[in-house]
């Protein structure tokens, strides 16, 4: 791992959360118990963002942007506090359970007061730091990144894949929808439908915060 990199990677219990944090020279155990609250947390949050009528129709609502600003920042001190933001540039997620389905880019580090309704405003952990998932340890262990990383040149990009039944793969529920409200807030690019393309994705991502 690099000097300013840091794998977080979650295991997901019955009654339990373990985070591990690994970093160049470090490798912290964090156990949370009685995770209930936590996982009600986190269905309700995953439920509203899936939810895309509701969020188009309440898209300058107080009471929803003030809801995703608390649950951020909640979601924040539950799963990130462990690690230490301000020593790492670059953040490895290896989700389990179900923070697969968490974006944990829009989380929020600090807790700030807004008086009205724009999310540009809010400080998404994705504005701050370097994001990419993995789906194990294993797989950064055998497949480690080879090359330097390219300087930024697109603030965000974000991918919507559309799978036929051939595939055997589900799509992702209000997927396209939320890579677009990103590609609003964020500004940047989307592959959506036949543009997630392989050769899309290599060539842009690596391009992007």
């Amino acid at each position: 791992l690099a000097d300013s990199s840091c794998i977080v990677h979650y295991f997901y219990g019955d009654t339990s959360l373990f985070t591990m944090v690994i970093t160049k020279d470090t490798v912290l155990f964090n156990k949370q118990s009685n995770i209930q609250e936590l996982s009600q947390q986190v269905d309700a949050y995953i439920d509203t963002l899936r939810n895309k009528t509701f969020i188009l129709n309440n898209s300058r609502s107080k009471d929803l942007f003030n809801y995703v600003k608390n649950q951020n920042e909640y979601l924040y001190r539950e799963l990130l506090a462990v690690v230490e933001l301000e020593k790492v540039n670059s953040l490895i997620i290896v989700p389990d359970g179900p923070l697969h389905y968490l974006p944990f880019d829009l989380l929020l580090p600090n807790s700030i007061v807004i008086d009205k309704v724009d999310y540009k405003l809010l400080p998404f952990l994705i504005k701050e730091k370097n994001l990419s998932w993995s789906n194990s340890i294993t797989t950064l262990i055998q497949h480690p990144a080879k090359a330097a990383p390219l300087k930024p040149s697109l603030p965000y990009y974000g991918v919507a894949p559309t799978y036929t039944s051939s595939m055997n793969l589900s799509n992702i529920s209000a997927g396209k929808q939320i890579v677009q409200e990103l590609e609003k807030l964020l500004g940047g690019e989307t592959g959506i439908g036949n543009k997630a393309t392989i050769e899309n994705f290599k060539e842009k991502a690596p391009r992007a915060e």
